[in-house]
Formats: structure tokens, sequence, C-alpha cells
């Protein structure tokens, strides 16, 4: 499901909007990534969307992606589902990141144990029997996770030899759900300052700026001036691409796809027929 529907590079439909689907439709569980394994995303987009699975009430927090308040109601929440690449070395950031109110689906780390199926589900209880009951202790697992691991192996054969497997695996990619820091244009609602050098322009208009406010129009005989600010956005693409209407109403037939990335604006400019 993950490779047709999800969001990627050209296409895809957003997490949060999978995870909402599901819970109105009742479903159960969803594999929602896992932060340290091949499923991308990060921790605090990843942690947002459990949230969304699992608690009554949302409010409002743009830094990890929730973009206003959800009331669930009596309706009810949906198992999060960690999976997809995970092993015994991440046994102690998925009990870190998650606690113990979650599914860890360990496939190949199981299968891929060189003993066999039942000595790889061994190890991978083991694992999580240690981690749940160092984080119960007080223990850091950020920090001092590892050496949990290692010290429970010392009189686990099964979870020593898993260990030895797969301590050099490790997946490197860059997400494509980035959250967006205080400083960037979204999170400022765009009212940041942009200077020239910082301005795209593929279009007709014109390059007088100020706080995404003045814009002249070059297209139409040097019409009046168009104004944009939040309130004439139309909808939500992605994270970072917003569609714009012009103030001026059926005057003009622009439609603006503004696509912020690293502080850069992009101007794309389309006719609308009609």
């Amino acid at each position: 499901m993950h490779v047709v529907i999800d969001r990627q590079g050209n296409h895809g439909i957003h997490f949060r909007i999978l995870a909402k689907a599901l819970r109105m439709s009742s479903g159960d569980h969803i594999h929602s990534g896992s932060v340290v394994g091949k499923l991308e995303g990060e921790r605090d987009a990843t942690l947002s969307i459990v949230d969304l699975l699992r608690d009554d009430f949302i409010e409002k927090d743009r830094s990890c992606g929730i973009y206003f308040t959800q009331d669930w109601v009596s309706l009810l929440g949906d198992m999060h589902v960690a999976s997809g690449g995970i092993h015994i070395w991440h046994m102690p950031a998925l009990t870190e990141i998650f606690g113990d109110d979650s599914v860890l689906r360990f496939d190949g780390g199981t299968l891929g144990h060189p003993w066999g199926n039942a000595p790889g589900a061994i190890a991978n209880r083991v694992a999580f029997e240690a981690c749940g009951q160092a984080c119960n202790e007080g223990c850091d697992l950020a920090r001092e996770g590892n050496e949990v691991i290692r010290e429970a192996s010392r009189w686990s054969p099964g979870l020593a030899a898993a260990c030895e497997v797969w301590k050099e695996i490790k997946f490197e990619f860059e997400a494509m759900d980035v959250l967006r820091q205080e400083g960037s244009m979204e999170k400022c609602g765009f009212n940041s300052m942009l200077s020239n050098e910082e301005l795209e322009h593929k279009s007709d208009l014109s390059k007088e700026m100020d706080n995404l406010g003045l814009i002249g129009n070059t297209c139409a005989g040097g019409g009046p001036t168009l104004i944009f600010d939040v309130r004439d956005i139309l909808s939500l693409i992605y994270d970072d691409t917003f569609k714009l209407k012009d103030r001026n109403g059926d005057s003009y037939s622009y439609i603006l796809i503004l696509k912020i990335r690293s502080l850069r604006l992009t101007m794309i400019v389309t006719l609308r027929v009609g």
C-alpha cells in the first residue's frame, strides 16, 4: 500500500491524511513509520501522526505538522505499527520514541537470524524486555541503549548472534516530509521579507514585492497592483506549496503557486481559462 499511494517526489497522499482516513473508517492499525528504520519520516512528524491515531483531542501545533485543532470526540483510536527495516539495535530507540503502547513488527529482523525464525523471535523479545526494564528504571535509552542491548546479550546467546548479524546495517536517506523550522516562510505565515537575491521570478509579474504584499501586474496592459496575503490561500497542496488567488476576484485569472525551499520563493504563474 505504502509504495502505491504514499507521498513521494511527484505524487501521492500525505500520511497525515491516510492516518485520519483510517481512523474515520474504523481501521485498527497502520504502519505509520519507525523514525529509525527504512520508512522515512522525521521524529516529530511521525509522532504527530501517532497522536492523530491514538489521542482523543489534538491541539494545533505547526512545529510538528498539525495545522488545526482536531477533536475526535468518541471515535475509537488506532494502533500505531512501527515496521520496515528494524532490528534489535533499533530496539532502544523504538522503546524510547514510542513507549510500550505500540506494535513493533520485525520481519527481516526476525527471519534473518542465522539460527532460524524462533531464535530470531526470542532475540527480539529479550531485547524488548531489556529495554523496557531499563526504561522503567530510569535509564536514558537514547544515550545508553546500546549498552543495555550488549548487557542483555551476555546471557542470551540468540541475542548475541543477532547483534553480530545486524551491527553493520543502517539506512541513509533524505526524508520527504521535512517539517519547517521556526524561521521558515511557512512557519512565519508568509511574513518574511524577501530580497531580490532570494526571489526567483518565473512569470511576467514584476519584482515589486513587500512581505508578499505588492506585486505589479505587467501582463494585462499594466493593470492595478495585486495584493496577496494569507487570506488569499485557496488550498494547501503540500507542506511547502500553496495555491493563492488574487484579491481582485474575477478581474484577473492568475493562479500563483508558491514553492518554498530554504527561504527561496519560486513564483509560477499560469493562466486560468474562463
